[in-house]
Order: structure tokens, then C-alpha cells, then sequence
């Protein structure tokens, strides 16, 4: 049954990147992070620059940027179409910052009108409108919520962050209130890959979603390998910007908008990668530990000693676990194998599908169960490359049969 929602939801993603100006969806935010701290220094810069009144936002970019953060008293450039005296307050706003001397708080000339100010617009913080003089630079200033901020006391502050994210998040949020009458939580993938396609409508996106979360462990590593292989395939050096297809980009969007979603009233945010509405209870809190007891068992079991530079290798990864029982299943003996660190390096130290565990009379066979023509596959010489009692075999490929009953 699983195999249907795969094809669906495989269907599905290949068909949304296929477009490269379109497949990202709901954009919301620029790729900057916005704090607290941070967006006080960057809003009392302004208003130490200009008071409350109007300045000029350049409309041209630094002619000599150098892509590090502004400092303070270094030369004032002119972009072409300003003029030196249209640009002052802008420099006064950059060397505000930089005097600021905030850690991780800073601003280049570029960053600060296509990163900063869209944000700050986005959570009307800032008022920014077109000017008919300056040829046709933006006017901006602050807004009376920005005021608010910045006069009131650290318990206000909270209060209006909170509602500034939620003014910037408010298409998500409506999104995310129709996906709760469905689900419990969100994740920051199901949001990236499937909530913010706005082409589709909220009932499609819960029933994509939905086909999502009946997915096994290594269908969704496998999509999401696959998803990425293809996209990278698309960020050569010689294919145009707008012909891209970035996984990562578009991921921190989902992710950026998770972390402001920390900070909204009616939301809790776990591990900055489950979402649910506030009062939910939260999931306990996992951490996958290898013993080393198990270790030395399936060293014992096998009749092995250990040897210079031979590592043990789970067969199943423990990072599939989801919780202690399932843990207490995979850091088993018959779940290891002991093989040269050599060849233990060929492995993926993450998302390792290679888990189907067979043998013949000379190799031990690791392969991918998705794969229906078992390739490609892992081939380790036994016994010479794997330190596996002949008799213990037929144990470990029926306990691998029922390991990957939890994830396949």
C-alpha cells in the first residue's frame, strides 16, 4: 500500500520542480535571520540615522561591493543613478549597525534593501513606498508599530516580535490552521515540499501530506535522495541562475519560517522541526545511543577478536530508531557486522540505504529493499572482509527480514 502513496507523492515532486521559477511557492521571508536583539540594534540604527521621518533607499547597488558586513568609517560609494547626498542616511543607517558592534549583527549595502528591509516591510516595521525623485529609488521609514518596539519594555518587545512574525508568516499561518483540523504536527519538510505550493488547494495539499506520513523510513530517505540528486544536477556553472533548481535554498526557507513560527502565540515549535499548535504535548525528547555492551556481544557470539583497524558496522542504521524500543531492536548483535574500516567508509553516514543483509557461499550481500533489480548492492568477501561466524548467518538475515519490517 505504501508503494501507492510513494508514486503519488514521487509523481507529485518531480512534477512541482520541473518548473525552476515557480517550484519553491509561498515566499515569505529573505534568507536572513531576524532575532530579537538583532532586529532591536538594526531598528535604533534607523532610528538614530533619521529620527521618524522619511529617508531614500537607493535604488542601485554598491558599485565596489566587497560581501562582507559594513564597517564603520569606511568609504561612502555612490551607486549609479544616486547622489552622494541621497545616499546619507542610508550610510548613516550602515555605520549606526556596524557601530552597534552587536555579535553576528551587520549589514552590507546590498543586504540591507534586498535582505533587511523586506523583512522589516513584511512585519510592518517598515513603510516603504516609491519615489518619484532619485530616479525612482524607494522612500522608507519607520512604522508606529517600529516606534512601539523600540520604546517599550522588554516584556512589550516579546509581545510585538511576536505579532511582527505573525504578520509576516500570516499566509502560513492559515495554511498551517487547515493542515492541524488533519494532523497533529507538521514537519519542516511536509511544509516545504507540500504546504507552500500555492497552486494547489488546502485539500490537495492535506491529501499530499497525508499520503507523506504514511511513507516508511527509507521510502522517504529515498525520495528525498533522489529529490536532491536531481535537483543538484540543475546548479552547474553553465546553467543560468533562473534554470536552477536549489534543494538547500529551499529548504532553509521552510526552516527559517519554523524558527520565526517559535516566537507566534499558538504555536510550539519542537526541535525546530515539528510544529503543532500550542497545548499539544510535546514529543518526548530521543536520542539514539549505540551501547557498547552489544558490541562486545556479537563480537563474542561470532567467535571474533578484535582487529586493527576493523570498525563494527549496524546493518540497520541507529538513526532509524524513533524511539527506545525501536533502538533496543536495531543495537543488536545480530544486527552488526564486523568489517574492515576500509570498507566501512563506502557506507553513507547518514541516510545509508544499503540494510537488506544476504549472503552466499563466498560474499556477504548488502543492498537497497526499495530496488526491485537489487542494484546496486554492497559486496563484502566473506570470510576474509567479515568477521561472521558461519553458523550465526541464517540468524542474521531473518533478523534483518524483521528489522526492515519497521522501515521498508
Amino acid at each position: 500500500m505504501t508503494t501507492q502513496y510513494y508514486d503519488e507523492v514521487s509523481r507529485y515532486l518531480y512534477r512541482r520542480v520541473s518548473n525552476p521559477t515557480s517550484y519553491r511557492g509561498m515566499h515569505l521571508v529573505q534568507h536572513q535571520r531576524l532575532p530579537e536583539n538583532k532586529l532591536y540594534v538594526i531598528l535604533k540604527a534607523i532610528r538614530d540615522a533619521v529620527g521618524e521621518r522619511s529617508f531614500i533607499e537607493p535604488s542601485n547597488d554598491d558599485p565596489s561591493p566587497t560581501g562582507v558586513s559594513h564597517i564603520l568609517g569606511s568609504p561612502r560609494r555612490t551607486p549609479n543613478g544616486n547622489t552622494l547626498v541621497e545616499c546619507k542616511d542610508y550610510w548613516d543607517i550602515l555605520d549606526n549597525i556596524a557601530g552597534a558592534a552587536v555579535e553576528d549583527v551587520g549589514a552590507t549595502f546590498n543586504s540591507l534593501k534586498k535582505n533587511t528591509f523586506p523583512n522589516l516591510e513584511g512585519m510592518k516595521l517598515l513603510f516603504r513606498s516609491r519615489s518619484m525623485n532619485a530616479g525612482g529609488a524607494k522612500t522608507a521609514k519607520l512604522t508606529e508599530l517600529a516606534i512601539r518596539f523600540l520604546n517599550g519594555q522588554p516584556r512589550e518587545r516579546v509581545r510585538i516580535f511576536s505579532e511582527c512574525n505573525e504578520n509576516v508568516l500570516k499566509p502560513m499561518i492559515l495554511v498551517l490552521d487547515g493542515a492541524f483540523e488533519e494532523f497533529d504536527t507538521i514537519s519542516v519538510f511536509e511544509m516545504m515540499l507540500f504546504l507552500t505550493d500555492q497552486s494547489l488547494t488546502m485539500q490537495e495539499r492535506v491529501s499530499l501530506v497525508g499520503s507523506y506520513k504514511r511513507l516508511k523510513p527509507l521510502q522517504i530517505i529515498q525520495l528525498h535522495t533522489g529529490l536532491q540528486s536531481h535537483m543538484a544536477a540543475s546548479m552547474g556553472p553553465n546553467v543560468a541562475k533562473v534554470d536552477k533548481l536549489d534543494w538547500h535554498n529551499w529548504w532553509n526557507e521552510s526552516k527559517q519560517m519554523t524558527q520565526m513560527l517559535t516566537t507566534v502565540v499558538g504555536f510550539n515549535v519542537y526541535q525546530n522541526d515539528l510544529i503543532m499548535r500550542a497545548g499539544n504535548a510535546e514529543p518526548g525528547s530521543f536520542t539514539a545511543t549505540r551501547m557498547a555492551s552489544v558490541k562486545l556481544e556479537a563480537l563474542a557470539w561470532h567467535n571474533v577478536e578484535i582487529r586493527d583497524s576493523w570498525e563494527m558496522h549496524h546493518i540497520l542504521p541507529v538513526e532509524y530508531a524513533t524511539g527506545s524500543a525501536e533502538l533496543k531492536q536495531i543495537d543488536d548483535m545480530r544486527n552488526l557486522l564486523y568489517i574492515p574500516r576500509e570498507i566501512h567508509k563506502g557506507f553513507r553516514k547518514t541516510s545509508n540505504l544499503m540494510v537488506a543483509f544476504t549472503y552466499d557461499q563466498s560474499n556477504i550481500c548488502l543492498r537497497n529493499p526499495l530496488v526491485t533489480n537489487k542494484e546496486p548492492k554492497i559486496v563484502i568477501a566473506w570470510p576474509r572482509e567479515a568477521g561472521v561466524k558461519r553458523g550465526n548467518l541464517d540468524a542474521m538475515v531473518e533478523y534483518n527480514k524483521c528489522l526492515l519490517e519497521l522501515v521498508d
